[in-house]
């Protein structure tokens, strides 16, 4: 437990009359703290290259450096947990779910994970939603190649769980720039490859054939097949995105309000003396 003070990923000096930054220097782009976050983001790139995950556990009632030690967690798939002690009840819980024995025996996680994403050739760009990937949202070298009529989007993904979720963004090309008709449905076919901890390697391939709606079309007669708990987190990732991009956080709390407004008007309806 406690912050790094050596070398070029400290945060604080060894003296103990040093004070830890504060949050308003970090928001007025404290040298230290930026120079410490470019050290551990290359050691993130250094990592994810060599397909290691680095996982933080912390147990300090001060601050340990989370903060600089984002991009070696987000480029490599890795989880962050602290608490004030490493008894503490909650932090032995997420150990526990964290390294979880597959059925097998081995510990349930991928390792070099690549991702590849296959769409048609309508589908321009894709982008991170809230944390991982590099720079701007874009996806850890991120390669683009077209055959045929399919676009392919291909990136690394670091270390993997049962529990690893990606969220992404579509962009469709512009109209005029060589899209013309687009297609009644929208397929989508997306491929993970990872080692895991015994060394085999797996492959594993979801292919979906999605309907493309109107803006007339009843968002409402979607909800019988509407994944809660896959809206829950897009949305949390969303906010992440916002924070990320330095919003502060009264603009945080009005965007999530408009956000979660707009949402139940979307699929929602209300009838008044009707709990249901």
């Amino acid at each position: 437990g406690g912050p790094s003070v050596g070398g070029a990923g400290a945060i604080v000096d060894s003296d103990a009359g040093s004070t830890v930054r504060s949050h308003k220097e970090l928001e007025a782009g404290s040298a230290r703290a930026t120079a410490a976050a470019e050290h551990y983001d290359a050691l993130g790139r250094a990592a994810a290259a060599r397909g290691h995950g680095v996982d933080v556990v912390a147990a300090s009632l001060e601050e340990v450096g989370l903060y600089e030690m984002k991009a070696l967690l987000g480029r490599t798939g890795g989880a962050a947990l602290q608490g004030e002690s490493f008894q503490d009840s909650h932090l032995l819980d997420s150990l526990r779910r964290l390294y979880a024995r597959a059925p097998d025996g081995s510990v349930g996680m991928g390792f070099g994970a690549q991702f590849e994403l296959t769409a048609g050739r309508d589908c321009e760009a894709i982008e991170h939603i809230g944390g991982g990937g590099g720079a701007a949202g874009e996806p850890e070298g991120l390669s683009v190649r077209e055959c045929g009529g399919a676009r392919s989007f291909a990136w690394e993904g670091g270390s993997l769980s049962p529990h690893t979720c990606v969220g992404l963004t579509l962009t469709p090309a512009k109209k005029g720039g060589g899209a013309s008709v687009m297609p009644q449905h929208q397929l989508l076919q997306l491929s993970a490859r990872y080692s895991t901890a015994g060394g085999r390697r797996v492959r594993r391939v979801t292919t979906l054939r999605l309907p493309r709606l109107t803006q007339s079309y009843d968002a409402k007669s979607l909800l019988p097949a509407l994944d809660q708990q896959a809206v829950a987190a897009l949305l949390v990732r969303q906010a992440v995105a916002k924070a990320n991009s330095g919003a502060s956080a009264p603009e945080m709390l009005r965007w999530i309000d408009r956000l979660l407004i707009k949402t139940m008007k979307t699929l929602c309806a209300y009838s008044k003396g009707d709990p249901g």
